[in-house]
Order: C-alpha cells, then sequence, then structure tokens
C-alpha cells in the first residue's frame, strides 16, 4: 500500500472519528468526557498530584477535546492532501478550505442533533484546532523532506 493511500485512509478514519462524535446526543457525549476526566484524573493521581472534580476542569477536557479531535483530523487531512498536491501553496490552501469548513459544518450540525446545540465558542475551538494541525503537519513534511535529502545526500 503507497505512503499516499495509508495518508488517505488515516484521513478518512479521523473524518468518521469526528462526525461520530458530533453526531452523537448529550448523553454520549458527556460520557465521552466523564470516561476521558476518570482516566486523567486516575494518571494524575499515579503521578502524585489528585485532580478533584470541577466544573471548570470538565469544561477545560471538553475544549481540549474539541482542539486535540480537529488538529488531529487538519493533521492527517494536511498529509494526505500535500501528498497529492502539486505543490505547497495548492496543499497549504485545500488544507485550509477542507478544514475550515468540516470544523464548521460539524459544529453547525449539532443545532439538528437532538438535544445538541452549535456553539460559537466551539466553533473557534474546532478552528483554532485545524489551523494547529496544519501547522504540525506543515512542520512535520518539512522535517521528513529535510531528513530525506540528508539521507540522499550522504549516500
Amino acid at each position: 500500500m503507497s505512503l499516499e493511500l495509508k495518508r488517505w485512509l488515516w484521513y478518512v478514519a479521523f473524518l468518521l472519528i469526528v462526525f461520530v462524535l458530533c453526531w452523537q446526543n448529550s448523553y454520549d457525549s458527556i460520557r465521552v468526557t466523564n470516561t476521558t476526566l476518570d482516566a486523567i484524573q486516575k494518571i494524575s493521581h499515579v503521578l502524585g498530584k489528585d485532580l478533584e472534580y470541577s466544573t471548570k476542569l470538565y469544561y477545560t477536557i471538553r475544549k481540549i477535546g474539541h482542539g486535540l479531535v480537529f488538529a488531529g483530523l487538519a493533521f492527517t487531512g494536511h498529509l494526505a492532501i500535500s501528498g497529492s498536491a502539486n505543490n505547497l501553496k495548492a496543499a497549504i490552501v485545500s488544507s485550509l478550505v477542507m478544514s475550515l469548513l468540516i470544523a464548521s459544518v460539524a459544529e453547525i450540525s449539532q443545532a439538528y442533533t437532538f438535544d445538541r446545540q452549535a456553539s460559537s465558542t466551539d466553533a473557534i475551538i474546532n478552528i483554532s484546532g485545524s489551523l494547529v494541525g496544519i501547522l504540525v503537519g506543515m512542520l512535520f513534511e518539512f522535517i521528513r523532506v529535510e531528513l530525506a535529502k540528508r539521507k540522499a545526500e550522504t549516500v
């Protein structure tokens, strides 16, 4: 299987995860957050720092989750697109358009999901996570290309 195909498969897998998470009812969404919070509390306990449950901690975990999910989606999307694009500028523009569109549609779709609502704060976090993911993807590709150049020079 080619590297390009693997990248597209990772992107599609991440895209499916995003839409499953976005279309969950509020009960399932809260359950995911609580499971994540429990895991973080257990890890912090092992590290010797007990985190007490608070509304602020719960809210912070939810928002970090939004950002990380969309950063991962944009990262995999940028890698897939950059593998198929003719040049770097086309890859960046395509990645930006796709990421911003998906981040916005994902949040807007929640207005039509049973007992969920769209949030401008979440949309901003989704978009910010997407931008971070694209930047990390660009850095990853730059490092990969530079390492390949150095390897070629030493052979």
